[in-house]
């Protein structure tokens, strides 16, 4: 994973506990979406385009994921089921309409 700049990491140091934790996961997140925008951008490719939205899922998946680590028990596990379900759906409507267009 590439480093996380400074300047988003400085907003995350005067919180504590799970907070921090979820803005550091929000920064990381951040920064895989803008490496993808501007890959995405260079290429203008439709696999660059396709990466772009798995990266932006993906982001989405671990911050929310990282939201879930405050909680304890049953409802963490709630948290992390639909989490993962959502993701899941997001994939699979990201894939949806390449598969109905390259369809032999």
């Amino acid at each position: 994973m590439r480093r996380v700049p400074r300047r988003d990491v400085a907003g995350c140091e005067p919180l504590a506990g799970s907070e921090r934790e979820i803005c550091l996961t929000e920064a990381a997140a951040h920064q895989k979406v803008q490496v993808a925008e501007v890959e995405a951008a260079y290429r203008r490719t439709e696999q660059s385009a396709r990466a772009l939205q798995r990266a932006r899922i993906e982001a989405r998946y671990q911050v929310d994921r990282a939201r879930c680590e405050a909680f304890g028990g049953i409802k963490r596990d709630r948290c992390m089921i639909r989490a993962h379900a959502t993701k899941g759906r997001a994939l699979l409507d990201a894939a949806a309409p390449y598969e109905v267009r390259y369809r032999p």
